[in-house]
């Protein structure tokens, strides 16, 4: 499969600067500061809303290791920690053929986070599809804004 790839691997924690401090000091890796994101459009359960996250990626990587703390329900919900692990993450080519590879193997979409012009930003498989595995498929144009984060430029 060559239009995607593991660039990170996701995680929800119940308070994201204890979960940094915590994974800082049991793994020895460090984290970039927490970044609250806006979403224009989160499409979940077959609503649509904005939503908010506050997030971070490690600095070592790939695989990078993604936290995003957890919120009361939804998508970014916290189960626990025996259900912490979120997603496994990359970016596409293209979401097209992406998706369209995806859906021939049987695999739907979970969720979708778009720009306020429709423009998907990501994408995230069902994963009772893929024996409990969400992958989340990251926008084309979003790779270079990533790589720049975590070169240690602000967000942009």
């Amino acid at each position: 499969m060559t239009h995607s790839n593991v660039s990170h691997v996701g995680f929800v924690v119940p308070d994201l600067l204890e979960g940094m401090a915590r994974i800082s000091r049991a793994l020895g890796i460090s984290f970039l500061p927490p970044l609250d994101q806006e979403i224009a459009v989160l499409e979940e359960g077959g609503q649509s809303a904005p939503g908010q996250l506050r997030l971070t990626w490690s600095i070592e990587g790939p695989p990078h290791i993604e936290l995003i703390e957890g919120q009361v329900s939804g998508l970014y919900a916290y189960h626990g920690i025996d259900r912490a692990f979120h997603h496994l993450g990359g970016f596409t080519e293209s979401h097209d053929v992406s998706l369209g590879h995806l859906s021939s193997l049987g695999i739907r979409m979970e969720a979708c986070q778009r720009e306020p012009d429709g423009t998907i930003i990501a994408s995230y498989s069902e994963p009772h599809d893929l024996f409990g595995i969400r992958y989340e498929h990251i926008a084309p144009g979003r790779r270079a804004d990533i790589e720049r984060w975590l070169s240690g430029e602000p967000w942009s």
